[in-house]
């Protein structure tokens, strides 16, 4: 804990555009109006993509913050996309409208949206909202959205994790049968331990997920599926 502690102080190097180019390319960031997400879009913004889409819970912050990457990098394609990952509803009408407006293929999906609450809460899915949120919407909008990376030439999915995936106490626990209700117990061990431990579970359920999800990718795909941890 002290090494992943002591790691969220160190200076890391200034990213280089070295001669990427996205143009022609489409990229979606989800929780991009604030904090890694943004300056993860903000990044891409100055590679000049066909289309980058900030996929936002609040389209409010989402519209601020497309025309603050608008101002400082003059992408004039940075546009805010509603999503609430929570909501298994609004998931399927983003992949829904992505269908009808984003022009058949998807280049990037960058999926950074994530919560850790210390109050227990349930989203409209009906699960604990940081199950919900961190794991099973990240999970849903990869699914919903593969037919349309699979289009793309070389195309990637990132998800983003965090090294606190290797504090999970009980690794089995990720894999055992009833998982999820279990993670829906109120209070489950005290309500600071249970809250605690459903957002530690929620990013080993990211690593997990995504290793499933390469592993059962048709022969010969381009699509490149992998986990981060920013920190």
């Amino acid at each position: 804990m002290t090494h992943f502690i002591r790691g969220q102080f160190q200076h890391i190097p200034k990213v280089s555009t070295f001669a990427v180019d996205l143009t022609g390319k489409v990229v979606i960031v989800t929780g991009a109006n604030v904090g890694l997400g943004y300056e993860t879009a903000k990044h891409l913004a100055t590679m000049n993509p066909a289309k980058l889409i900030l996929a936002c819970r609040t389209t409010a912050t989402g519209d601020k913050a497309a025309a603050d990457i608008a101002r400082d990098t003059g992408c004039a394609t940075v546009v805010c996309w509603k999503l609430d990952i929570s909501d298994a509803a609004s998931v399927k009408a983003f992949g829904e409208r992505f269908e009808r407006e984003g022009g058949g293929k998807l280049d990037i999906l960058i999926e950074n949206a994530g919560i850790s609450n210390w109050e227990f809460k349930l989203a409209a899915s009906g699960y604990e909202q940081t199950i919900a949120t961190n794991h099973l919407g990240t999970a849903h909008l990869a699914l919903r959205m593969l037919p349309f990376l699979l289009k793309a030439d070389k195309p990637r999915l990132v998800i983003v994790a965090s090294e606190v995936h290797y504090w999970v106490s009980d690794p089995n626990e990720a894999d055992t049968e009833g998982v999820l209700q279990k993670l829906n117990e109120k209070d489950r061990k005290g309500k600071f331990y249970a809250q605690m431990n459903r957002y530690l579970v929620s990013k080993l359920f990211n690593v997990l997920f995504v290793r499933a999800l390469a592993a059962h990718l048709p022969p010969g795909t381009q699509l490149t599926v992998n986990s981060v941890n920013p920190g």
